[in-house]
């Protein structure tokens, strides 16, 4: 247990490395509190769900969950996901020179599909405010993510401040009118969070400002998390000396390359918790209460007695020899309570029979991808972003014209 050093908004807390006790406290939701423990970004995403300690957060997070069922992404995949997939890889294929930035591609196809599943009207079939939307989305995710960002809080919280305005005024609150007026007026209302957010058996679970900051959490995990771990996919498949083209026949295979990438590199580098009373961990740890914690992810999820000796490595064949009780990805998507809701977006776990034929954002678009016949550009290097964490901000890829399929 050591006091971190390496980012300043973190400095005033303990770093907890091993993977023992960070799934014990994720899973300990009556001994931990969950928050961002820092005053920036509290106006812009307090009481949203991933920092809930609020008596409706389970409640929310059903209705969420149903939104994300298996049956709801075969829905979605039947409806729209499969032809947003077919027009991004178009898109990329008709550049000019082949050549594309890999995020803001998936990020543009992303930010239609999700709207979709939350219910921002418009963005379907106008880019321009599928743009605007994504730009307020990026705002948002800058204040969350403030904590790692190099730059000045003081400069970040006003953008994402106006960011927040725009998203409500222009995106948020239209949509929610359209569909009350539906609803008042009994016609048939879309299948998607804000309708949910409007039933009756829904009205005390959001109030004014939980309602459109759960909206973002999704958008902000459904565009730049789900857009760089599919970039991240790309470069951790095509950097491993052993990579074949021919083992992504196997399902198993295709998400054991997106869920080994997402343990190496997890979108989010430390989980935050702070004790409400004095506890002693398994491992004998004394954590006094009021003490905040962050949780190292990368460290657990490298650690050799779980993963191996070779943790540090990207092998996506140890799926066949990890005990069940260990996800793919590790500690990823945090756990317990308050594990990541858009985790069925991206990708599943284990190895489960009932799962090959559900489609997962992150690992169809990382398939639909390598089968175009996509690489990374050998002329133009990524670009990272001004953070803390390890994260790219731009990926070049090639589009040849031949392809697997």
């Amino acid at each position: 247990m050591t006091e971190s050093a390496a980012m300043p908004l973190l400095s005033n807390k303990v770093v907890i490395d091993d993977y023992a006790s960070c799934q014990e406290i994720l899973v300990a939701q009556k001994a931990f509190e969950v928050g961002a423990f820092e005053p920036y970004s509290a106006p812009i995403w307090g009481r949203s769900l991933p920092i809930s300690n609020d008596p409706t957060h389970l409640r929310r997070r059903r209705y969420m969950a149903s939104l994300l069922s298996r049956s709801a992404m075969a829905r979605y995949d039947r409806e729209f996901l499969t032809a947003a997939i077919e027009d991004f890889i178009a898109q990329g294929r008709a550049s000019p020179d082949g050549e594309v930035d890999l995020i803001a591609l998936v990020r543009l196809m992303l930010v239609r599909v999700t709207a979709t599943i939350i219910g921002i009207d418009g963005v379907q079939d106008d880019e321009a405010r599928a743009r605007r939307l994504m730009a307020c989305v990026d705002g948002f995710i800058s204040a969350t993510q403030v904590r790692y960002s190099t730059r000045d809080p003081e400069e970040v919280i006003p953008e994402a401040l106006e960011a927040v305005r725009i998203y409500r005024e222009e995106l948020f609150d239209p949509s929610v009118a359209r569909r009350q007026a539906l609803i008042d007026a009994g016609d048939e209302v879309p299948d998607d969070l804000i309708a949910r957010q409007l039933q009756p058996d829904a009205q005390d679970l959001w109030d004014e400002d939980t309602a459109w900051r759960d909206t973002l959490t999704i958008f902000a995990g459904g565009l730049q998390t789900t857009a760089v771990a599919v970039a991240q996919s790309v470069d951790e498949f095509f950097a491993w000396p052993e990579h074949d083209l021919q083992m992504l026949e196997d399902p198993d295979m295709v998400r054991a390359v997106v869920n080994e990438t997402l343990r190496l590199k997890p979108p989010v580098p430390y989980i935050l918790r702070r004790a409400k009373a004095d506890i002693t961990l398994r491992s004998g740890r004394q954590i006094a209460a009021g003490q905040e914690l962050a949780l190292d992810v990368t460290a657990a999820n490298r650690e050799t007695a779980v993963f191996g000796a070779d943790a540090d490595v990207f092998r996506p064949g140890r799926f066949r020899e990890l005990p069940p009780r260990y996800p793919q990805y590790g500690l990823a998507f945090g756990a317990g309570s308050h594990v990541c809701y858009g985790k069925p977006l991206a990708t599943v776990g284990g190895v489960d029979r009932r799962e090959s034929d559900v489609p997962r954002v992150v690992t169809k678009v990382f398939d639909a991808l390598v089968s175009a016949g996509v690489r990374p550009a050998p002329d133009h290097a990524p670009d990272k972003e001004a953070s803390y964490r390890d994260i790219f901000r731009t990926y070049p890829v090639v589009f040849p014209v031949a392809s697997r399929a």
